[in-house]
């Protein structure tokens, strides 16, 4: 009864090593998974900001370009048309409210 208890120890021992190795396996990998998976997305914003301070100059080159075609500066436009509209909007606000 003796050496069958230790046999069963023994294996019990042997099972609880062998999991030990394979848990320290698993955790190094999820550690090894966390640290590729910060590089890769470090990669990817690094590589679409060096994107964008490349082509920069081009973009401005075609802002400036379409700004000359249209007549004027495309924000000013924009900014005169946008005070059209609140005017509007102020407009209607003051019609339902001296029609209440």
């Amino acid at each position: 009864m003796e050496n069958n208890l230790e046999k069963i120890i023994q294996e019990t021992r042997e099972l609880s090593l062998e999991n030990n190795k394979i848990l320290r396996k698993m955790e190094r990998r999820t550690k090894w998974a966390i640290v590729f998976t910060i590089v890769y997305w470090l990669f990817i914003i690094s590589a679409t900001i060096g994107a964008f301070y490349f082509i920069q100059p081009y973009i401005n080159a075609i802002s400036s370009e379409f700004s000359t075609a249209t007549g004027g500066d495309v924000a000013n436009q924009a900014k005169s048309s946008s005070g059209g509209l609140n005017d509007m909007i102020n407009l209607i606000k003051g019609s339902l409210n001296s029609g209440s």
